[in-house]
């Protein structure tokens, strides 16, 4: 018994010491300082940043999607939909579209609804 709880101990320990290393690592530090000359004195390559833009792989997901949404709408849907992609609130695609302003949330609801239960499946 004595040496099961020496083990338990010893694995409590060590999960400890493992969280805290994982937590303290600079590897994730993004406020860490980074040299720009190495140890040796070379000139280390400037470090490349990570962008906000979307990624190739996003824009073509978004297209797909954006296919699959325009392909089953008339012509007014399809305006409505483009307006919110462009940024147009539900007030003025309402009033571009001659909707009133419940119908177009109840739309774009339903939209968002429809993916949500796709990406279910």
């Amino acid at each position: 018994m004595g040496s099961l709880i020496a083990f338990l101990a010893h694995a409590a320990e060590q999960k400890v010491i493992d969280e805290y290393r994982r937590r303290h690592t600079l590897k994730r530090d993004i406020t860490r300082d980074r040299a720009f000359v190495a140890s040796d004195g070379t000139d280390l390559k400037p470090m490349a940043l990570a962008s906000a833009d979307p990624t190739a792989s996003q824009v073509a997901q978004a297209s797909e999607i954006r296919e699959r949404l325009l392909s089953g709408q008339d012509e007014l849907e399809r305006s409505v939909i483009e307006l919110k992609r462009l940024g147009y609130t539900n007030v003025e695609i309402a009033e571009q579209t001659g909707w009133n302003i419940r119908k177009v949330q109840r739309f774009l609801k339903d939209l968002h609804d429809s993916l949500q239960n796709e990406g279910d499946d």
